[in-house]
């Protein structure tokens, strides 16, 4: 297992982690420093288990431990896992939603992240 491939985009200027493969403890730490590294002066992160065929409790560990981490610095975090997939009735079990917002898509979790009203800055779609 560990067989995990880790993509960074961006969507609305907002860093999106997509990961397609496994999160197990045999790459924990790679996921945890991608993470670690996705992180710009943008207000937040969306991380995209859409295409994560498997995902363990240590995935989970390291989700909620970056998320106390993000916390601390302000910056806002949100996870996509489609309704009916494992991930997503993994994160359900652990009650993961209680410390990060999940959300059926991308668009859902940036437009959640992303400032609006007044005094915002200008957002713009990436490629």
């Amino acid at each position: 297992m560990g067989e995990g491939i880790f993509r960074i985009r961006h969507d609305l200027d907002l860093p999106v982690l997509e990961i397609a493969g496994e999160i197990d403890l045999a790459n924990a730490a790679e996921f945890a420093a991608v993470l670690d590294g996705a992180i710009t002066e943008r207000p937040g992160l969306v991380v995209s288990l859409d295409d994560t065929s498997y995902f363990d409790s240590k995935g989970i560990h390291v989700l909620l431990t970056f998320a106390g981490r993000l916390d601390r610095t302000g910056h806002r975090f949100a996870i996509v896992a489609r309704e009916g997939t494992a991930p997503r009735r993994l994160l359900e079990i652990a009650s993961v939603a209680s410390v990060i917002p999940i959300y059926a898509s991308i668009l859902e979790a940036v437009t959640a992240i992303l400032p609006s009203g007044p005094g915002a800055p200008p957002v713009t779609q990436s490629k």
